[in-house]
């Protein structure tokens, strides 16, 4: 079904710039399933859904460049976190004078995303009147899939700024509601392990 919602308002900032560890140390966001890059499946699967996206990492600019779309690199090199990459995104929002109600968070290693995925965040969001939305799959938060009023955005970037690293702790203290993915909770398996690339 055609996404109906006005997407103008919203921009989403996916996060491919973590350490790795779990592949060896390899860029997660490049390594490819299904004949293409990981974060090229969230690309596809977010694109219909927003206005714009960006993409925050720190390394490998010239193959992330070929997916065209901006590039955001974390100003640290010790991989402090998805935290990092939301600010430094937040910094070339403003830089480049972006106008948005909304930002959606998503992690590049989610490649099933779900087409109402935007839709039901900011349903719950705008419906409920709080300040971000968040997955629930039925076990769990998958708090690095949400959904941000730009108003408590930079209320982010000074948590990370005074040290705060875990995105959780920053969406309870801020004010949250939780939206129940329960039915499509395959749509949010996060890969981390180089076993998962090799699925049909």
């Amino acid at each position: 079904m055609k996404n109906s919602m006005p997407i103008s308002k919203i921009i989403a900032i996916i996060l491919s710039g973590g350490a790795g560890s779990r592949f060896g140390g390899a860029d997660k966001g490049l390594q490819i399933y299904r004949n293409k890059a990981l974060v090229e499946h969230t690309i596809a699967a977010i694109k219909p859904q927003v206005s714009e996206l960006i993409i925050c990492i720190n390394r490998n600019g010239e193959d992330y460049i070929k997916f065209g779309h901006p590039l955001v690199f974390d100003e640290t090199t010790d991989y402090q976190g998805p935290l990092a990459g939301i600010a430094a995104a937040y910094k070339w929002l403003q830089s480049n004078q972006q106008t948005y109600d909304y930002v959606l968070i998503s992690s590049c290693d989610t490649p099933k995303l779900p087409a109402d995925y935007v839709a039901k965040l900011l349903t719950a969001v705008e419906q409920r009147d709080e300040q971000c939305a968040v997955v629930h799959d039925g076990e769990r938060k998958q708090n690095l899939h949400c959904l941000i009023r730009r108003t408590a955005l930079p209320d982010l970037v000074s948590f990370f700024n005074s040290g705060g690293r875990a995105m959780h702790r920053w969406q309870k203290q801020k004010g949250l509601t939780e939206v129940d993915f329960s039915d499509q909770s395959n749509c949010f398996s996060n890969f981390n392990f180089s076993e998962q690339l090799t699925d049909s």
